[in-house]
């Protein structure tokens, strides 16, 4: 999944990480709860954010009064912990971070992971499943019970339909251009999966044929034409009970075969244990109702549903959209009534009935804001940056009576790339030397001051929570890091000669804009050229973000412009939503030419999940072209051995950091001072506020946490 800004991982990844913010309508009303409690449907809100009962016990002979710290509404949680609004509400869309909590509440998968693991599985819509054919194949069992929001119950088909559609509509955001490249087609190229420039899975226009006897399989215009317009009809008119569309589903030799109650993937390559994940993860699989897509828009391909990108659809988990305000700031999540996991035995705990009735969701405007709202329980879940976590703590109205680790979280693995990622198609990021000569300009430990906790209670105050990062990947993988490249450090020599070589190359030239001393030290004196005096002057460009940029992203960017304003380079912070991005990251020509961004694997396979994204020709890597790289990438996909998956790892780090295809930033880590996780000391981890009578919240690495597993239990104070 992509990502921009994510709160609650750390200052600079507040940059490199896509997120959520919850925003926050007040409350009223406490109650007391000592054990999960029940679903309710309504609730109401008020200004108040009292958070304290008193109650009273009494004998003959004692008297006393204990005090509850708890959430001023039973009936709500406010969750702040994200720093973006959601780029689309159509799971076969959305593809950022910040898109997991709506998706994880109102959507569900055949598969999810159990808790904060990355390998096990938990059977939610298949109520169980198997691996076949020597891990080519994959049949599931449609749970019997299942429905969706509506009532509808849900079949074999309805997943069918889901996927299916996902990878028709071969949205801007890419969400099926990799997680199922050489899963479902194989495209070596990256990114365009027909002749014709449409994601066929492989198989359909056999099937088809088989069912119509169009002539749909041929490799010419005639042939696509027909095919797409089939599909066009079929998935905009979708109806299982019809015998020509029962007949396409049911076609055996294809990528996916579905009836009523069992769904069945076939893969083009043995992808082993890897297969069941690719249907728990964050890959556009997750089961949304055919008939409410069709009744708002339909389906065509290559083209996004402008419908339910902004209003989201119907699918079968616990919650349900109660309301989306313009932006998607707030939106409001209301449980399910009638939802099928209170009725149907032997559910697993991923699909329990939500505990907590309405999630208010919505990114808030500074951190001011967020420190207030946290502290004052307005918010039960929130995040920061290093940057700012004593402002956080010393703004918790309860500090008196918990502990900074009471309220702070490592929860879970933090499985992202963070990077400055620049498109190799457009100047001035086309020349490698331009893109090495940022690379050695930069003061990463000005970059890196953010990770720093400076004022924090103990056990962290001064402790760095920043890593760096060296390579695609991090190092919760076997493989990261493998030829062990050395953390990044800024070169001002290295740079300037970087920038000469550019300026010569592309004949344009930099003007030194005041005296500076390079880090070998000669003294550069203002009104110096770099690169070729003849040519033009290197014209400013724009160091793209989302928006809003809080405190540790402008330190962030700050840092990248004060480090290259000494050469004449002029990056110019320019914010904007993960919604633009995702129009602007669609075509290589108007792709930005750097953006602070980051890229997380959705199941756990470094290869599929991390490398190839990042490696091959897309919208999530400045479309980098190099033929040796993609060849390798490609031949990595789905490594046999544990050998051949070393070598790939090396080869593919190596070539990635020869070619500077990203300038990495830090990401963060945990300190060995915090000892309230089981994450070993130095992993990249989550960090997140949480409110001490929050209980349930477990972050998971691929696809983030549920909703409906968190419940209040309030604490004596």
């Amino acid at each position: 999944m992509k990502i921009t800004q994510r709160n609650a991982i750390s200052s600079t990844a507040t940059v490199a990480i896509v997120v959520v913010i919850l925003v926050i309508a007040a409350v009223a009303a406490y109650f007391v709860v000592t054990s999960k409690p029940s679903s309710t449907t309504t609730t109401t809100t008020s200004s108040s954010s009292s958070s304290l009962i008193t109650t009273s016990t009494s004998s003959t002979s004692t008297s006393s009064v204990v005090s509850l710290y708890g959430p001023p509404n039973a009936s709500q949680l406010v969750d702040e912990s994200t720093g973006t609004a959601p780029d689309s509400f159509d799971p076969g869309y959305a593809f950022y971070s910040q898109d997991t909590g709506y998706i994880n509440a109102v959507f569900q998968n055949l598969l999810e992971y159990n808790g904060t693991s990355g390998t096990q599985l938990e059977p939610v819509i298949a109520d169980n499943y198997a691996i076949t054919n020597g891990g080519y194949t994959n049949v599931f069992h449609i749970r019997p019970g299942v429905t969706f929001s509506d009532g509808t119950p849900v079949s074999g088909y309805d997943q069918w339909f889901s996927i299916v559609r996902t990878q028709w509509i071969n949205a801007p955001s890419g969400i099926s251009g990799f997680n199922w490249n050489g899963v479902s087609y194989n495209d070596s190229s990256g990114y365009s999966f027909s002749t014709f420039g449409n994601q066929f899975p492989y198989g359909i226009r056999a099937a088809i044929h088989a069912a119509t006897g169009l002539a749909t399989t041929a490799n010419t215009t005639a042939a696509e034409n027909l095919a797409v317009a089939a599909l066009n009809q079929m998935l905009s008119n979708f109806n299982p009970a019809n015998s020509t569309q029962d007949a396409i589903m049911s076609y055996a030799h294809q990528a996916y075969v579905a009836n009523a109650t069992y769904f069945t993937a076939n893969y083009i390559n043995n992808l082993g244990p890897f297969g069941p994940q690719l249907w728990a993860g964050f890959d556009g699989q997750q089961v949304i109702e055919p008939a409410y897509v069709d009744a708002h828009g339909g389906v065509s391909n290559n083209t996004a549903s402008s419908y339910l990108n902004t209003h989201g659809a119907i699918g079968t988990g616990p919650y349900e959209i109660r309301s989306i305000s313009a932006g998607g700031n707030p939106y409001v999540l209301q449980a399910y009534p009638g939802y099928w996991g209170a009725h149907v035995s032997n559910v697993p705990n991923m699909a329990k009935p939500a505990s907590i009735p309405v999630i208010i969701v919505n990114y808030y405007s500074s951190d001011a804001v967020a420190e207030k709202d946290f502290g004052t329980n307005v918010a039960q879940i929130s995040a920061e940056s290093p940057f700012n976590y004593n402002a956080m703590y010393q703004s918790f109205a309860q500090k008196a009576h918990f502990a900074f680790n009471q309220i702070f979280q490592a929860n879970g693995k933090y499985d992202f790339a963070l990077f400055m990622e620049m498109n190799m198609w457009s100047a001035p990021t086309n020349y490698t030397s331009f893109r090495l000569g940022m690379a050695n300009a930069l003061n990463y430990t000005e970059m890196n001051e953010p990770g720093v906790c400076v004022g924090c209670p103990a056990p962290l105050n001064g402790v760095n929570l920043n890593g760096y990062q060296v390579g695609p990947t991090t190092s919760n993988y076997l493989d990261w890091n493998l030829p062990g490249y050395p953390n990044p450090v800024q070169n001002t020599t290295a740079a300037y000669n970087y920038f000469q070589a550019f300026g010569m190359q592309s004949h344009t030239y930099m003007v030194v804009p005041s005296t500076f001393v390079l880090s070998n030290g000669t003294s550069i004196t203002g009104g110096t050229v770099i690169g070729d005096a003849n040519g033009s002057q290197l014209q400013p460009f724009k160091l793209y973000y989302a928006v809003p940029a809080l405190a540790s992203t402008t330190v962030f960017l700050t840092a990248i412009h004060d480090s290259l304003a000494p050469f004449g380079v002029q990056a110019v912070p320019f914010g904007t939503t993960t919604s633009e991005l995702d129009i602007l990251d669609g075509s290589k020509y108007t792709y930005p030419a750097v953006q602070a961004i980051g890229w997380g694997a959705d199941f756990n396979d470094p290869f599929l999940g991390m490398f190839f994204p990042l490696m091959t020709p897309s919208p999530y890597n400045g479309y980098f072209t190099n033929s040796t790289v993609n060849s390798e990438a490609v031949k990595c996909e789905f490594p046999a051995t544990t050998a051949i998956a070393t070598a790939c790892a090396t080869a593919l780090e190596t070539m990635a950091y020869q070619n500077q295809i990203f300038i990495y930033n830090p990401i963060p880590i945990n300190p060995s001072q915090l000892a309230s996780t089981s994450v070993p000391a130095g992993t990249p981890t989550n960090y997140f506020f949480v409110q001490p009578y929050v209980k349930g919240l477990a972050d998971n690495q691929f696809v983030g946490y549920f909703y409906n597993q968190i419940y209040y239990q309030p604490v004596q104070i």
